[in-house]
């Protein structure tokens, strides 16, 4: 600026100082209290008479004090036009001025910077019609600000006197709401025996159509139990033990004096009869060709085929083979049934160079079941 601005602490310089209260109360009657501060003053020039007209950054702050101090808050730089030398302000209309601001503070002081210009004398906030009126505190909207340690006992004491109390609400009896004798027996006991209408359920398990080894657990009580032989028990007279039936009982039949009927022998049974001297079993045993040669890189391989008599009845067959050759992994060794059906006996798992073995008492057959 071309004319620098008075700093001085003159009484003129703020002409005129208002503070409104900084909390509006919704819900009242009246009306509601301003939440700015507004300010009015004079801008003179050093050499006397006031500042040009025109626009002035201007920052306002309150502290506590008259000197020294961080302020507790700070508006602007804001515009602030000045006309004549006169302007007025509105202080919070930016930045919120708020009531927690200036609690804590018996006399806040307000401050003001123009420009780049030292900062003005501090100005004491006084009250206005508003504030003091405030003071009493139209209504009060605080949601748990209030706690019953603000409160003295005699303002609650209308509300719960003991008198008006009925005699159990002091002495704590509730047996009223409770009395034994009107509640139902099962209710001490604890039994199940004692509730009444209780599902019946013996129609799902009724005892009398159960067996006794149900109830009783015991191995005597059940029917139709296994029978061990009884040692030293015959079969009685005229009687002879053919056997143990499957449940272990006695096979008895009768004995013939002098003979014994062959309807109770099976069909081999001439060798039981003569203890072993006769017997209808025989082992018939036939060779095949000896030393056979296994051609090398023969798919078709070699046979040789076995053919054995009419004699009876086969009750098993037993084929041994005695083999040898240099790579066992390579050959592949089968029998045939006059059927053309295929029992395997080697198929070029075993390492080594001799198979000597018999099928299929002491090596299983690979596939096939020679016992049919």
């Amino acid at each position: 600026m071309e004319n620098s601005l008075v700093r001085s602490g003159r009484l003129g310089l703020w002409s005129g100082l208002a503070v409104a209260v900084l909390v509006a109360l919704p819900g009242l009657a009246l009306a509601a209290v301003p939440s700015v501060m507004t300010v009015h003053g004079g801008l003179f020039a050093v050499g006397g008479g006031p500042v040009a007209d025109g626009s002035y950054k201007v920052t306002f702050s309150v502290f506590t004090g008259a000197v020294g101090g961080n302020p507790v808050y700070t508006e602007g730089p804001v515009d602030i036009a000045v006309k004549n030398g006169v302007y007025s302000y509105a202080i919070g209309s930016k930045t919120p001025l708020t009531a927690d601001a200036l609690a804590n503070m018996a006399t806040p002081f307000l401050s003001m910077k123009v420009e780049s210009d030292p900062e003005f004398s501090r100005q004491a906030i006084a009250s206005v019609p508003f504030s003091m009126r405030a003071s009493l505190a139209e209504s009060l909207d605080c949601s748990g600000c209030i706690k019953t340690s603000h409160l003295a006992d005699d303002v609650l004491a209308p509300y719960a006197k003991s008198a008006d109390l009925a005699a159990y609400a002091k002495s704590a009896d509730l047996t009223v709401f409770a009395k034994a004798g009107d509640l139902a027996k099962s209710a001490t006991s604890g039994a199940y025996a004692d509730l009444t209408g209780v599902p019946d359920l013996t129609v799902y398990a009724k005892a009398a159509a159960l067996s006794k080894v149900a109830t009783t657990g015991k191995y005597t009580d059940l029917l139709g139990a296994p029978v061990s032989v009884a040692v030293g028990v015959g079969c009685g007279t005229g009687l002879v033990v053919q056997g143990i039936k499957a449940d272990g009982t006695l096979d008895c039949i009768e004995a013939n004096v002098g003979y014994i009927d062959t309807k109770y022998l099976p069909p081999d049974g001439i060798d039981e009869v003569s203890n072993g001297l006769v017997n209808v079993q025989f082992d018939e045993v036939y060779n095949g060709q000896s030393d056979i040669p296994i051609p090398d890189n023969s798919p078709v391989g070699v046979s040789d085929t076995l053919i054995l008599p009419d004699f009876g009845i086969a009750q098993s067959l037993v084929i041994t083979l005695e083999l040898t050759n240099s790579d066992l992994t390579k050959l592949t060794v089968s029998a045939f049934d006059p059927n053309g059906d295929e029992y395997v006996l080697h198929d070029k798992g075993s390492s080594g160079t001799e198979i000597k073995t018999s099928f299929p008492d002491k090596t299983k057959t690979i596939s096939g079941d020679l016992t049919t």
